[in-house]
């Protein structure tokens, strides 16, 4: 597993269009942040509500197959509280607001 660097963020970029990042960063801004792990799979609720598509999904686990680095398809059969942990791992919460406005400044 690696931290994030910035050709994640082109990466990601990408997938903008697919969801509304601002509308899920909306919704986790005012989120408790005192449990990590609890916030990671808060995260994952809402970001599942906006990527419900089988397209949309296959491109989110092709984007964080990068940092978690394992192939899309293990990554989408992985063990869900397991993939919390790897997102925590992969960056802190402010690590990943500060990559989610990189992302937003790249459109």
């Amino acid at each position: 597993m690696r931290k994030l660097n910035v050709d994640d963020v082109f990466n990601a970029s990408n997938l903008i269009d697919l969801f509304s990042l601002p509308a899920v960063y909306s919704k986790l801004k005012d989120a408790d942040r005192s449990d990590p792990e609890g916030f990671a799979r808060m995260a994952m609720m809402v970001l599942i509500k906006e990527a419900a598509t089988e397209s949309s999904r296959r491109k989110i686990y092709e984007f964080l197959s990068g940092p978690f680095e394992i192939p899309a398809e293990e990554l989408r059969s992985m063990p869900f509280l397991e993939f919390c942990k790897g997102l925590a791992q992969i960056a802190e919460v402010g690590e990943w607001e500060a990559f989610i406005r990189s992302v937003q400044a790249t459109k």
